[in-house]
């Protein structure tokens, strides 16, 4: 077999690599703990990269955007990743195109998606989120998290 009949199947196999490495760093992301304090943005990052891949599969996008490089919360490593999911899942259930921002709201670091809810909230979840003294919403246009943002000592406390 000449070399230039495996150039075709070569480059479909490292546009798949291509493809394949992002989803694997993600994975990889989520099986290593998340450091104390937790940044909500880089606890998002993993699983918007593979919510994307379902989202882009599916025909549709998700696009992020964020206020600040760090947005560190009070809430646990595993509390912030299962209602990132969960919020998530619900919105990109059966929405196609998804936008949502990261944020400072009022001493809560929030996360909106607009695009709507393909599924309610899991009632365990919701009653998680308010164990946790997190909020959790959705209705058909958005799905919103908000987390009580980690004060900075000698800048938002008394410390």
């Amino acid at each position: 077999m000449e070399a230039n009949a495996l150039a075709p199947f070569a480059a479909a196999a490292a546009a798949e690599l291509e493809r394949t490495i992002p989803l694997v760093d993600a994975l990889l992301a989520l099986a290593r703990p998340l450091t104390v304090p937790v940044d909500l943005s880089v606890a998002l990052r993993p699983l918007v990269v593979l919510y994307r891949a379902i989202a882009v599969a599916a025909g549709g996008t998700l696009d992020m955007a964020q206020d600040a490089e760090h947005m560190f919360v009070q809430a646990d490593g595993d509390t912030v990743r299962a209602l990132l999911s969960e919020a998530l899942d619900v919105t990109i259930g059966t929405n196609l195109e998804v936008s949502g921002k990261l944020g400072d709201s009022d001493g809560f670091i929030s996360l909106r998606m607009i695009g709507g809810a393909g599924r309610p909230i899991a009632a365990r979840m919701e009653r998680f989120a308010a164990e946790q003294d997190v909020r959790i919403t959705s209705d058909e246009d958005e799905t919103a998290l908000l987390f009580p943002a980690r004060m900075r000592a000698g800048v938002d406390s008394n410390t």
